[in-house]
């Protein structure tokens, strides 16, 4: 039988990637930017109202290749000002393309007081990094075009540097970027940065950018009792109940430097 804590780590896995994949296969992505008409939207409620989505400094929603749920939310950023064509929108020194995606379904499922700790960050990059995580972090569900180049665990959160091989839907966009993981208010969250292809960022800035994204998530939603950290164990909760196969948990890969963050 499939372990909980791998069956919570695929789950996590699987919803932010199908949201992200979902969203660039029907072309989405491409709508950012517009004639110039309103401002742009500085944030968005998400996942039945229980969640804002608001970016750093100078980013703000796209709403029109955005969608949310009664349970989830898929959110793209961009320069607000690329955004609305308005003059006096803010807009970042360095535009890189911004996502967030929101699965709060967990929060209707009970805990698994047996599961490990949701925030076991350790073993959240052990499943990201096994064949099966990088299938689901895949574009094309092809595990061999996604290479995790480096890991930061820092303050409840997992970042990962990735390179996806695998056919660009984006175009305009780098086949590298960072990705973060980690629980909001019982949600499991995922955020990407991608810079654009023809103004590429250094890793490090890129780095700083998406824990500027993820701090600017925080703020906007501050953490009410216990809710937080629950968020994969409750998936994994209604997952087991349709699933019952799987390999067993992937060998833990050798010890990576963290990664220091990036002056900003």
């Amino acid at each position: 039988m499939i372990s909980r804590y791998q069956t919570r780590a695929a789950l996590w896995a699987v919803v932010m990637g199908v949201s992200l994949a979902g969203c660039v296969g029907t072309g989405m992505l491409p709508s950012l930017g517009g004639t110039q008409g309103a401002r742009a939207a500085q944030s968005m409620m998400v996942a039945g109202g229980t969640l804002r989505v608001k970016g750093p400094e100078g980013y703000c929603v796209d709403t029109g290749a955005s969608r949310t749920g009664e349970a989830d939310g898929f959110v793209l950023l961009g320069s607000c000002r690329a955004i609305s064509h308005h003059p006096r929108d803010p807009h970042p020194e360095r535009p890189m393309v911004l996502t967030v995606a929101v699965s709060a379904r967990a929060g209707q499922a009970p805990a698994d007081p047996e599961a490990p700790p949701a925030r076991d960050l350790a073993g959240l990059e052990t499943y990201l990094r096994s064949d099966t995580g990088r299938q689901a972090l895949s574009r094309t569900g092809d595990a061999d075009s996604v290479q995790i180049a480096r890991a930061l665990q820092q303050d409840g959160v997992l970042y990962l540097h990735i390179t996806d091989d695998s056919p660009n839907p984006m175009g305009a966009v780098t086949g590298a970027y960072w990705r973060a993981f980690f629980d909001l208010r019982g949600a499991a969250v995922s955020v990407t940065v991608t810079a654009l292809a023809s103004q590429p960022v250094d890793e490090g800035t890129a780095l700083a950018q998406i824990q500027r994204a993820v701090a600017a998530l925080r703020a906007a939603n501050p953490e009410r009792g216990t809710t937080a950290g629950r968020a994969l164990a409750g998936l994994a909760d209604r997952f087991l109940g349709r699933n019952n196969s799987g390999a067993g948990p992937a060998d833990t890969p050798a010890p990576i430097p963290g990664a220091s963050a990036a002056a900003r």
